[in-house]
């Protein structure tokens, strides 16, 4: 067991492991830590846990000392340099004419380096404007570039919701935020709505998410048919945090809408993902029958049967049932008795129609030259 506390650097962004020993901290304490970038000063996240060795990544950096009154003037001090570091970081880089924007300095404790946050879009080659501002500053030059979301937590700001932002405020960690979310959500698909101020979507969509899914797996499907108390009705709607499914009635030819709750509802659940049986069939696909279209990992894929083969066989009519225009004339070429497999041909313009086999085709039919 390992006694730990989480630190966190200018009181923002995700909080980094460190070895506590015999230091007794509480939440928000400044402390000296040495990190990979050097002497920093950074903020206690908590007050200290017991954790097992194989929870943490190893090895551990130690906590030095709590910070000192010396310490923490010196932290003032290089937050007034940053801001001129900035200014003059920022006109060297439109000297060089670089495509890259600086978003913030950063000096460490001992200021024995200088750290430049930037962003860009493409590979910038910053060799010349490094050289530069170490002959201004006379320290060691660090140049990082950072994304749109770590910008944005740096600069600071305030939502569509009208509250700061919250990777700048309290959210410790990115995560991953797709689009199948905002449509789970029923939000729309308007880039400008579900977009956060760095043009990536908005963090706050996962916050809800897990309260969606569980609300999903119990809720009906739309245009589903569904049991109410007014009788049989198709689902029009649904409200998945509240539980609720708006519906008409088929019976009704009035288009009045009606709001139940899941309980008041009779229906069948539709089954989860993994649930689902493999589609088999030849459409290889679950758009007719609702199976996965893929088989699980470590089963074998089925081999779709010919079309032929799902259809009924027809039993042979006899010869007394045939109708007399169906006798063959005399001369005339005897029918063929096995038809030879043709290839499938996709006709360019026209869409193919499922199940459509070609009709066999006789070389002697053919005009000859």
């Amino acid at each position: 067991m390992i006694r730990v506390t989480g630190v966190r650097f200018h009181g923002v962004g995700k909080a980094y492991d460190f070895a506590l020993n015999d230091i007794t901290v509480n939440p928000g304490d400044p402390v000296v830590v040495e990190s990979v970038r050097g002497l920093e000063l950074g903020f206690c996240a908590d007050s200290g846990k017991e954790r097992e060795e194989d929870q943490l990544i190893l090895p551990l950096r130690p906590v030095l000392r709590p910070a000192t009154a010396e310490d923490l003037e010196i932290y003032t001090e290089n937050t007034e340099l940053e801001k001129e570091a900035y200014i003059i970081g920022r006109d060297k880089i439109r000297e060089h004419e670089l495509k890259m924007t600086l978003v913030d300095v950063e000096y460490l404790l001992d200021r024995q380096k200088i750290i430049f946050f930037f962003t860009a879009d493409d590979r910038i080659d910053f060799r010349n404007l490094v050289k530069d501002l170490a002959s201004v500053f006379h320290r060691r030059i660090e140049l990082r570039q950072i994304g749109v979301r770590d910008e944005a937590r740096m600069a600071g700001g305030c939502g569509i919701c009208g509250r700061e932002l919250c990777c700048s405020s309290w959210l410790s960690d990115f995560v991953p935020v797709s689009v199948k979310m905002a449509k789970m959500q029923s939000l729309s698909m308007n880039p400008a709505k579900i977009s956060g101020c760095c043009g990536r979507l908005m963090c706050c969509l996962k916050y809800e998410q897990d309260q969606y899914e569980e609300a999903r797996r119990i809720a009906p499907r739309l245009n589903s048919v569904v049991e109410t108390p007014r009788g049989r009705a198709v689902v029009m709607q649904l409200h998945l945090l509240e539980e609720e499914a708006v519906v008409r009635l088929e019976q009704d030819d009035s288009d009045d809408l009606f709001r139940y709750s899941f309980d008041e509802l009779n229906y069948d659940h539709p089954p989860r993902r993994e649930q689902l049986p493999i589609c088999r069939s030849a459409h290889g696909g679950c758009q007719g029958c609702g199976a996965r279209r893929n088989p699980p990992a470590g089963t074998a894929a089925a081999v779709p049967a010919p079309p032929d083969a799902a259809l009924p066989a027809a039993a042979p009519a006899a010869e007394s049932d045939l109708p007399a225009a169906a006798a063959p004339a005399a001369g005339d070429r005897p029918a063929q008795t096995a038809a030879r497999p043709q290839p499938r041909t996709r006709r360019v313009g026209r869409p193919q129609t499922a199940g459509f086999i070609p009709h066999p085709v006789d070389p002697a039919d053919l005009p000859q030259n």
